[in-house]
C-alpha cells in the first residue's frame, strides 16, 4: 500500500468512525442504519462508503501552494469544481501582494516603458533576493525590437565624487541609470479569493469537529457559496481584521461581545515571500447565530471598526475528533457557553 493510499484510508477511518459514533448516539441511527461504514463529503454532503470511497480525494487545506496539508477528504466533484478555481484566485491574490510590495524571495515579469519606448514595451524579469537585493534582467526576445534598442540608449550617465568614501564600491564614480514605469499587478478577483478563505475556514471546522459541525443548519449558505462561488449567497463581510496571537491559531469561539458570538477560525497562508494570517467567522449552532455577518458589518465596518473580543480556545487545546467520548462535546460546550451573559 502506497503512503498516499495509507493516508487516505486513515482519514476515511477517522471521519467514518466519527459519523458512526454520532449515529449510534442520536436519532441519525434510524437514517443510516442500513448504510455501510462511510462518511460525508463536507461540501456537498453526499455519503460515501467503503465501496465508493475511491471517489473521495485529498483536499489540501489550506491549498498546498499556500502551505497546506492533505488533512481532509472531499469528493472529486467538489474538489475539482469548487476547489481549484477559488484556490487559484487566492494564490493570485497573495502573490500580487508579494509583487506589489516588492517582498523578498519574489520573482515576476513586467513590461517596462519610458519616453524612449513610445508605444512599445521591454520585457524584464525582476528577482528580489532574501536580503531585498533587486536584480532586473531585460529579455530582448520578448520585447518590441525598436523599443528595446531605444530603451538601452535611454541610459543616463552621471559621476559622483562623495567627500566620504565608504566600503561600497558603488558609492563613487560613474553611474548608469534607467528610468521606467510598469503597471501594478491587478489580476485578482477579490470576491473569489475571499470565498477561498471561507472554504479553508469551513474545512478546518470540519477537520476539527467532524460531522457534528456539518449538521449545523446555519452553515447551509456557506456550503452553497463554496459550491457556487460565482453566485452571491454571502453579502456581508465574514472576516475580522486583527493580528491574533499564535495561541489562537485554529478553531475558537468568540464569547464577547454577545452580538459577535461565533466560531472564529484563524489560520496562516504562506507564500515564498511572506506569511499572511486570516480570521474567518462561522455561525454557531443556535437560532439567530446566522446573523453574525450582519453584526460584523454593523459593529466592525463602521466607526472605529474595532471592539475588544474575548475568545475561548478550548476546542484547540482539548477536543479530539478521534475520541468517541467527546463526539458531542463541541455542540454541548456551545450551548453551555452561549447561556453565559
Amino acid at each position: 500500500m502506497s503512503k498516499g493510499t495509507e493516508r487516505k484510508e486513515k482519514l476515511f477511518k477517522i471521519y467514518s468512525d466519527n459519523l458512526k459514533w454520532i449515529s449510534e448516539k442520536s436519532s441519525l441511527k434510524r437514517i443510516i442504519i442500513d448504510l455501510d461504514y462511510g462518511c460525508l463529503c463536507p461540501i456537498c454532503q453526499r455519503y460515501f462508503d467503503k465501496k465508493d470511497n475511491s471517489l473521495l480525494t485529498f483536499d489540501h487545506n489550506p491549498p498546498k501552494s499556500l502551505g497546506g496539508k492533505d488533512g481532509v477528504l472531499t469528493c472529486e466533484t467538489c474538489n475539482n469544481e469548487a476547489g481549484h478555481k477559488i484556490d487559484k484566485e487566492l494564490l493570485i491574490a497573495l502573490s500580487e501582494i508579494d509583487i506589489n510590495c516588492f517582498k523578498p524571495n519574489t520573482k515576476f515579469r513586467k513590461k517596462l516603458q519610458n519616453e524612449s519606448t513610445l508605444n512599445g514595451t521591454v520585457s524584464a524579469d525582476f528577482t528580489i533576493g532574501h536580503n531585498k537585493e533587486l536584480t532586473i534582467n531585460l529579455i530582448k526576445k520578448n520585447s518590441n525590437p525598436v523599443a528595446f534598442d531605444n530603451f538601452i540608449k535611454s541610459e543616463n550617465i552621471s559621476y559622483t565624487n562623495p567627500i566620504f568614501i565608504n566600503n561600497d564600491p558603488l558609492s563613487g564614480g560613474w553611474h548608469k541609470e534607467y528610468k521606467f514605469t510598469f503597471e501594478k499587478e491587478n489580476k485578482t478577483d477579490e470576491r473569489l479569493a475571499s470565498i477561498g478563505l471561507l472554504k479553508i475556514a469551513y474545512l478546518i471546522g470540519f477537520q476539527k469537529l467532524g460531522h457534528t459541525f456539518l449538521f449545523n443548519k446555519n452553515l447551509e449558505n456557506i456550503r452553497k457559496q463554496i459550491k457556487s462561488p460565482e453566485e452571491h449567497f454571502m453579502n456581508h463581510p465574514f472576516w475580522i481584521h486583527f493580528n491574533f496571537p499564535d495561541e489562537y491559531l485554529g478553531l475558537n469561539m468568540i464569547m464577547k461581545p454577545k452580538e459577535l458570538r461565533c466560531f472564529l477560525v484563524i489560520f496562516d497562508l504562506k507564500t515564498d515571500a511572506d506569511k499572511y494570517r486570516f480570521a474567518i467567522a462561522l455561525p454557531g449552532y443556535n437560532e439567530g447565530d446566522e446573523q453574525i455577518y450582519e453584526n460584523i458589518n454593523r459593529l466592525l465596518c463602521k466607526g472605529d471598526g474595532f471592539l475588544n473580543l474575548e475568545l475561548n480556545n478550548y476546542i484547540n487545546n482539548v477536543y479530539d475528533i478521534k475520541d468517541e467520548k467527546k463526539v458531542f462535546a463541541p455542540a454541548k460546550l456551545w450551548d453551555e457557553l452561549m447561556k453565559l451573559e
